[in-house]
C-alpha cells in the first residue's frame, strides 16, 4: 500500500493528485498506510499539500473532513525540507479557518511550529479571545 511508482508517488499521493477523495479516505483508514512518507521529489507532507491545494478545490469540504484523520496519523509538528509546516502553508493560503483549526488542535505544538516567543503570543491571544 506504500509502494511508489516510477515518479515516486504512493497510492495516496496519486489519489490526492487526481482528486479521488473517496479513495483517499479508504487509504487513510488502512492500518498499514504510512502518510509520514515524503511527497515524492517535493518532500512535502501530505497534510501540507492538501492545505495548499484544497482552498480552491471543489472538494474543499471533503478535504477539510480528512484533516483530523491525517493529523491523528502523522506528526503535524514537523517541517518539510524547506522548513515549512502545515501552519505556514495555511498562513500562505490566507486560510484563517484552517489556521484556527490547527492552533486549536491538541496535537499541534505551537512552540514547535512557531518558536517559543511566537507560541507564547498565540497562547495569550487565544486565552484573551476564547477566555481560557
Amino acid at each position: 500500500i506504500n509502494e511508489r511508482d516510477n515518479e515516486g508517488n504512493t497510492a495516496l499521493n496519486a489519489a490526492h493528485n487526481n482528486h479521488h477523495v473517496t479513495v483517499m479516505r479508504i487509504l487513510l483508514d488502512h492500518p498499514d498506510i504510512d502518510i509520514e512518507q515524503a511527497y515524492n521529489s517535493k518532500n512535502l507532507a501530505l497534510l501540507s499539500m492538501i492545505i495548499r491545494d484544497y482552498k480552491n478545490s471543489k472538494y474543499r469540504n471533503e478535504y477539510y473532513d480528512m484533516f483530523d484523520v491525517i493529523i491523528e496519523k502523522t506528526n503535524v509538528n514537523t517541517t518539510d525540507r524547506y522548513g515549512n509546516n502545515p501552519l505556514i502553508y495555511a498562513y500562505w493560503e490566507d486560510d484563517i479557518g484552517m489556521i484556527m483549526h490547527l492552533i486549536n488542535h491538541p496535537k499541534v505544538q505551537m512552540n514547535t511550529l512557531l518558536g517559543q516567543n511566537l507560541s507564547d503570543a498565540f497562547e495569550e491571544n487565544r486565552r484573551n479571545f476564547y477566555g481560557y
